[in-house]
């Protein structure tokens, strides 16, 4: 199940999130012979305060109704628990050979659609399509949580002769996420992997990012897309000016206790601006977003609990301890740091194939060992070791 839902989560939604809820069942079964990990773990207190922050809500919503209805997306963060039973279970040999497997299948399926996203955006540009209007949110986001893995692996690989596979891994993910033309994802993967090219001391990477960066710039279209942020500053726009100087102070001011978990409408936000986008039903922020639908309450919580997550994964992508798994950890961190990043331009956490992807990236630093016992930070060079695959 576990396997499934690495594969299927690029792929098709329905698919990735039935085998998740397979997997939270299989768990929770188990919860009791569980329950010591579980409690070890430092997410779970944080993850429980904001769920259960979450789910209150619907006693003050003001959409009671739609908060019920998305209620069973509180779930999801849940399962970042039984992802990492699954990898933790038969003690660290195996979980370190089933988080590089679940990565492994995470990152091949990602290339699969960027091959197909590739064909396609090809295909639609020569039959006349806007290149700007052929992407979307969601795919870019997960090339990018695949690219950090892949850019923390390829040079702790024992075996050189993945290094081909990787690279051209990397060339697909790369150019998946400059097709989908999302501004905040190339502004994400460019600090995240600068950060991972400073803390590993790879100064080839940080200097192939500068070189990149200029080669993108020539591009034509490249450059006109970023020429677009300047659009983002008028108001005729109704786009993030509007929302965070207009609506967001006014309702957050409104209702310190949050309007109620997904139940946040368009015409809630229209009313305090004179012009908002069309359908547009959300912030385009995960911090003013969460405390607009679960109130400085939920906010608290969803904030200790990325608090917690960063300094679990920095730590455990520091300890000492095999080079593949520290790789596969650096990777992560890489995602789950870019996801953040993206979060303050969008409210990527109420998209649920990016939740699920918070889940499936904490879900594997808890079954790689993120546990209370083990925050120990350890003295070796990272990016020495190698790995074999």
């Amino acid at each position: 199940m576990l396997a499934g839902f690495a594969i299927a989560l690029p792929l098709s939604i329905t698919a990735a999130e039935t085998l998740l809820f397979l997997l939270l069942a299989w768990w929770l079964v188990g919860i009791r012979r569980r329950w010591r990990a579980v409690a070890a773990d430092p997410l779970w207190w944080p993850v429980a305060v904001f769920v259960l922050a979450a789910g209150a809500s619907v006693l003050w919503s003001v959409r009671p109704e739609a908060t019920a209805q998305r209620m069973h997306r509180l779930l999801i963060p849940l399962a970042i628990f039984a992802v990492g039973a699954v990898i933790s279970e038969g003690g660290r040999a195996r979980a370190s050979s089933r988080a590089r497997a679940v990565a492994g299948w995470f990152v091949l399926s990602c290339c699969a659609r960027g091959v197909y996203d590739i064909f396609r955006v090809s295909r639609a540009v020569s039959g006349g399509a806007d290149l700007y209007t052929l992407g979307n949110m969601r795919d870019p986001q997960m090339y990018m949580a695949a690219l950090g893995m892949v850019l923390a692996v390829a040079p702790m690989t024992g075996w050189r002769g993945w290094r081909p596979f990787l690279a051209c891994a990397g060339g697909v993910l790369a150019l998946g996420i400059l097709l989908h033309f999302k501004r905040g994802v190339w502004a994400s993967v460019f600090i995240a992997a600068g950060w991972l090219g400073l803390r590993t001391h790879r100064w080839r990477m940080i200097l192939a990012l500068i070189v990149m960066v200029g080669v993108t710039l020539a591009i034509p279209t490249i450059r006109g897309r970023l020429l677009q942020l300047a659009d983002v500053q008028l108001e005729s726009a109704g786009g993030r000016r509007a929302l965070w100087q207009d609506v967001a102070p006014v309702l957050l001011k409104q209702y310190p206790w949050g309007m109620g978990w997904c139940a946040v409408t368009h015409e809630d936000l229209a009313a305090h601006t004179p012009y908002l986008q069309p359908n547009l039903n959300h912030l385009h922020n995960n911090l003013l977003q969460i405390a607009l639908e679960t109130g400085w309450l939920g906010l608290g919580g969803w904030l200790v609990w990325m608090g917690v997550a960063c300094v679990s994964l920095y730590r455990l992508s520091a300890s000492d301890g095999d080079a593949c798994d520290q790789g596969v950890a650096l990777g992560v961190w890489v995602g789950f740091t870019g996801l953040l990043l993206n979060g303050m331009v969008e409210y990527n956490f109420g998209d649920t194939e990016v939740l699920m992807l918070y889940t499936l990236l904490l879900g594997l630093a808890s079954g790689l060992g993120v546990r209370s016992s083990e925050f120990g930070v350890g003295s070796s060079e990272l990016g020495v070791r190698s790995c074999e695959l």
